[in-house]
């Protein structure tokens, strides 16, 4: 699967060729349920921004390597292979590990990088058959007059979470997503209530980020209506979504209990905050 000759020596990382997409694609559904933002990613950015891990001749992990610094780790079947993968992006300048707990902590062993604390999260999916009543036609698009106030609102929410922003700014990253229909909000007399993201998609499913309500309208149901009118119209066509709630934010898991998502597998985010040029992420991911 790798653009390199195997070892029995131990695991082989590399890219992964065009050529091998179809077997990446059947090694994610393995797993799909927790894997809808990897098989996302494929489907976007194409086998060539994953890394592999293979060993004695099985596949036993990936990695999708963002240009953006955000490395979302996939399938990984032992400490071993997420350390690999870790090993394999020690020059490149990683923001934000994201994905099952025990993969994010072994590429983090892996990439030797300081103990950071991280964000426990928890993965939820949901599928038509589980979804609750909680829809409203006052959810749609956004569009670039109301980038302002998005842009404004991922800013607070980054604040709210004490994320890391985008490495190219909170406003290209606002921008991209609205231009390409990826951002779904509720307006009340012109002023932004609710927002929520599709990060990634696939015939597979999707996932869902940026759930927030905008604070003069929170504890007024917007977030249970809103992403219940998404998922509604999303599970139309698709099998299945997934969105994330951090472990202790009360507010942000019941939303996605009450519109029908059930939990799926531990999650956990890490924000690192690099010192390299955003160049040399590409050549790890490019090989």
């Amino acid at each position: 699967m790798l653009a390199g000759a195997p070892s029995p020596q131990g695991p082989v990382v590399g890219p992964v060729p065009q050529s091998r997409a179809g077997n990446l694609e059947k090694f994610l559904l393995e797993a799909g349920e927790a894997h809808l933002l990897a098989l996302g990613l494929l489907a976007e950015k194409g086998p060539r921004a994953f890394l592999a891990c293979v060993q004695n001749g099985e596949l036993v992990g990936v990695a999708y390597v963002g240009r953006d610094g955000t490395v979302v780790p996939a399938g990984v079947r032992s400490p071993d292979a997420a350390r690999e993968l870790g090993a394999a992006m020690r020059q490149a300048p990683i923001r934000t590990l994201l994905g099952e707990r025990g993969a994010v902590g072994g590429l983090l062993a892996g990439l030797e990088a300081p103990r950071v604390p991280g964000r426990a999260e928890r993965l939820y999916a949901v599928t038509a058959d589980e979804m609750g009543p909680y829809v409203t036609p006052a959810l749609r698009r956004a569009t670039d007059a109301e980038v302002p106030q998005l842009v404004e609102a991922h800013q607070t929410y980054l604040r709210e979470r004490d994320m890391t922003p985008p490495a190219d700014g909170v406003a290209t990253m606002v921008r991209a997503r609205v231009s390409t229909g990826r951002t779904h909000v509720i307006m009340e007399n012109g002023q932004l209530a609710f927002v929520v993201d599709v990060l990634a998609e696939s015939k597979h499913g999707a996932h869902l980020g940026h759930i927030y309500t905008s604070p003069r309208f929170r504890r007024k149901g917007y977030a249970a209506l809103g992403l219940g009118q998404l998922a509604r119209s999303m599970l139309a066509r698709l099998p299945r979504l997934t969105a994330c709630a951090e472990d202790g934010d009360l507010a942000a898991l019941g939303v996605v209990r009450k519109v029908g998502f059930g939990p799926a597998v531990p999650w956990r985010r890490v924000d690192l905050v690099p010192e390299v040029a955003e160049a040399d992420i590409e050549q790890v991911a490019e090989g």
